[in-house]
């Protein structure tokens, strides 16, 4: 059967969709500054050379990383070529970027933890602009269908959602769960968010917040989750695990280095692209696979 994986179920955009050769394919971001793929059958090879912790993908399968040594944003194509995207007046809005992510209008976000602010980039690049300021440690990124930001807080208990015109607020501001990693939002809505304390859970539109599974493998770091309700949650063994509906676990890929970003190009169908299309810095779709053993 047919399955998209939605790596972090950001906000929807038509778009071209990437060449040929590149669709379906998952890439992730190394610790060692490798961009790798992953085909569907989970073979894993280098494609290209990135930096910092955070990658986005748009439509056109070009990568999107953070240069911090020279304070800016930069643009990969698939062929390998870097350009500088956005440059930063302020010298604090790309300063150590951890999360980068699309929304609908094509927008680029970063968190930039240290300094409590999210930056966005307008389409097609140039100078970052603030979006969000004030806020505690915002790690993780995700972007909704109707173009509110979600902000993790690895320093505190919640998670911060941010409207399209910049209001802040906390959407789940107890969850019991100081130091909150890598989450991902479904096509109905719900949040999935990883934990330090190797907890993967799930925050309902209402507010009804459960735990899926813990497991001491998980590395506080990406997540994803398909359309089919299966988890996926990069670990501390330069792996990426694969959680079922039932609670089952099993590797999906495993990597010369640990992941710190995971996006992927989509899979070239007219209802798929349309709708997921320019997600790639929060989505991912792909083509069926065989399951790996653990």
């Amino acid at each position: 059967m047919m399955r998209h994986l939605i790596l972090v179920a950001s906000a929807a955009i038509a778009v071209a969709t990437p060449a040929a050769s590149m669709a379906g394919m998952l890439y992730a971001l190394g610790s060692n500054g490798t961009i790798y793929s992953v085909s569907a059958g989970g073979s894993v090879s280098p494609v290209a050379s990135g930096s910092g912790f955070a990658m986005a993908m748009n439509g056109a399968g070009n990568f999107y990383v953070e240069n911090a040594a020279g304070g800016k944003l930069e643009q990969i194509t698939p062929g390998g070529v870097t350009s500088t995207y956005a440059t930063d007046n302020t010298g604090g809005l790309i300063h150590g970027v951890q999360s980068l992510a699309f929304n609908a209008a094509g927008n680029l976000y970063d968190t930039n933890p240290s300094n409590g602010t999210i930056g966005v980039v307008a389409p097609g690049g140039g100078v970052i602009g603030q979006f969000a300021s004030g806020l505690n440690y915002p790690y993780y990124l995700a972007v909704n269908a109707a173009g509110s930001v979600y902000a993790t807080s690895s320093n505190a208990d919640l998670i911060y959602k941010i409207a399209p015109g910049g209001t802040v607020s906390s959407f789940a501001p107890a969850l019991g769960a100081p130091g909150i990693g890598g989450f991902t939002i479904d096509r109905a809505g719900n949040l999935y968010y990883v934990t330090n304390n190797d907890t993967i859970g799930k925050i309902t539109p209402d507010g009804v917040t459960t735990t899926v599974i813990t497991d001491p493998t998980f590395a506080f770091g990406a997540l994803a989750i398909d359309d089919a309700g299966d988890i996926f949650a990069s670990t501390q063994y330069h792996s990426i695990v694969e959680v079922t509906p039932d609670g089952n676990d099993s590797t999906f890929a495993t990597f010369p280095a640990g992941i710190t970003a995971i996006v992927a190009a989509p899979v070239p169908e007219p209802a798929t692209v349309a709708l997921f299309g320019a997600m790639a810095g929060c989505l991912l779709l792909r083509r069926p696979r065989e399951r790996a053993s653990r």
